[in-house]
């Protein structure tokens, strides 16, 4: 079931990314499911066993899915700034946002903590719009007073 939803995020993935993220940096993105076939599963969680039971939650199983994402042939992580991290993620949950929607007008819910932190005003009113444009609620906070400058664009601002 879960190769079936995937089919259909996916392209919305590409959308996004080719759509609204900087056209400098080409988003390449793999799924890696740590979900192995019957016989290498049982070994792997033999395997895991010890430390997962020290973290107290299971490290391989089928609830495990990454995305996995390369920019310009670099692994994200090393290549982008936090600010573009952020971007890259965001645009990830509104593909999976939009799956839903479509699945039957289903809404999210979004609660975004502090979205200015680490993004440039450009990538702010960026990410900013993509999350007023989607499908949903949202609920957006900021430690930035500088945030309530943009109070005209939320039905309602709560300061606190």
């Amino acid at each position: 079931m879960r190769n079936k939803h995937l089919d259909k995020i996916i392209p919305l993935l590409k959308v996004n990314f080719d759509k609204d993220f900087p056209a400098e940096k080409k988003v390449n993105f793999r799924v890696e499911n740590l979900w192995l076939e019957e016989e290498d599963f049982k070994n792997e969680l033999r395997e895991v066993y010890q430390k997962d039971s020290e973290v107290k939650f299971s490290t391989v199983g089928p609830h495990r899915l990454d995305l996995l994402y390369d920019i310009n042939n670099v692994k994200s992580g090393d290549i982008l700034s936090r600010g573009e991290q952020k971007l890259l993620i965001l645009l990830t949950i509104l593909g999976f946002n939009q799956h839903m929607h479509n699945l039957g007008n289903k809404h999210s819910i979004f609660l975004v903590d502090d979205l200015p932190s680490e993004l440039d005003e450009e990538n702010f009113l960026k990410c900013l719009e993509l999350i007023l444009d989607a499908p949903g609620q949202k609920f957006v906070s900021s430690i930035d007073p500088d945030f309530l400058g943009i109070k005209g664009r939320f039905n309602t601002l709560i300061a606190l």
